[in-house]
């Protein structure tokens, strides 16, 4: 099955000019623009207002990509079906992964899909978890890797790794005296042991952020100092040199270079872990096509230290 039509639209679509769209195709500029011209005169309406340098879609174009990207998802269940059932056609699964986490997840993850040979090939997109489940939502993925601190309607979770949003503070903060140990894999400490310091976080709309605004509303309080920031690197390299408090996943600690060793810990208010996994539209597949994907990141969890987070209880 191609859908060579609606490729170059969608392709043409995302990028928003012809010859970058055209790059991305591997074909001429000029080649794309006589396809899409002779489709818009096939249709009888256009799908595109060319600008100077940017092509915008019409509401026919919006109504054309809605449409092609439902199709294109049809294709895409249908590789897998009939890779499943023949074991000789070769699907083509869409991933969504983090961008903090696809230096060291992407290149890893080629590598071991390639030994494990699962009968599909495989793409990757980056994005913040906010952008990886609109991706989803307009069928330009499959399935996201991402931690999920909630699960959201007409979506299903497949957990591969448990993590841990910790605070991170300066090894000689005076708040690390009163952190308590007890069964948990951190030292815990009471949130509001920190209501008057600086708080070093990431802008409104990252999912850290979303679960820290519940903390304090857990523990009470608004902090009085806010600095924001758009990396979590800089939030952590700012807070190990005592610059302020802030908050990251366990798992992503490893992947900076810190010139510091930050102090760890559970806040109190809230200590269950958060799990990374695997997320799809319901009804998008069956649970057995995507088996040996799910057992392929779980076999990489335990392997791999804590690239993803803890191997599940």
């Amino acid at each position: 099955m191609h859908l060579k039509e609606q490729l170059y639209i969608l392709t043409l679509e995302k990028y928003e000019n012809f010859t970058k769209a055209a790059e991305a195709l591997h074909i001429t500029q000029p080649a794309l623009t006589t396809f899409v011209t002779k489709l818009e005169g096939e249709l009888g309406i256009k799908l595109f207002e060319r600008g100077h340098r940017r092509v915008t879609l019409t509401p026919a174009g919006k109504l054309y990509v809605q449409t092609a990207r439902k199709m294109m998802e049809l294709k895409t269940e249908f590789d897998l079906e009939l890779a499943h059932l023949t074991r000789q056609h070769t699907a083509h699964l869409r991933v969504g992964v983090q961008t903090i986490r696809a230096p060291k997840l992407i290149p890893s993850l080629t590598i071991a899909l390639k030994k494990a040979d699962l009968g599909m090939t495989f793409s990757f997109q980056e994005g913040t978890a906010g952008q990886l489940e609109r991706l989803l939502e307009e069928h330009q993925v499959d399935v996201v890797l991402y931690n999920n601190y909630e699960q959201r309607k007409g979506l299903e979770y497949i957990p591969v790794a448990r993590d841990y949003l910790l605070l991170v503070l300066a090894p000689d903060h005076p708040a690390t005296g009163k952190m308590q140990w007890h069964e948990d894999p951190w030292p815990v400490l009471d949130l509001r042991e920190l209501a008057w310091e600086r708080f070093l976080l990431l802008p409104p709309g990252h999912s850290v952020r979303h679960r820290t605004d519940q903390l304090f509303a857990a523990a009470g309080f608004s902090p009085a100092y806010v600095e924001v920031h758009y990396r979590t690197e800089t939030v952590v390299q700012l807070a190990a040199a005592g610059h302020g408090v802030t908050f990251s996943l366990e798992s992503y600690i490893q992947y900076f270079h810190l010139n510091g060793t930050p102090r760890l810990c559970l806040p109190v208010q809230r200590k269950e872990p958060v799990f990374y996994s695997v997320v799809y539209r319901k009804g998008r597949f069956h649970p057995e096509e995507l088996s040996g994907f799910v057992t392929l990141l779980r076999e990489m969890v335990a392997e791999s230290g804590l690239m993803l987070g803890r191997p599940l209880e």
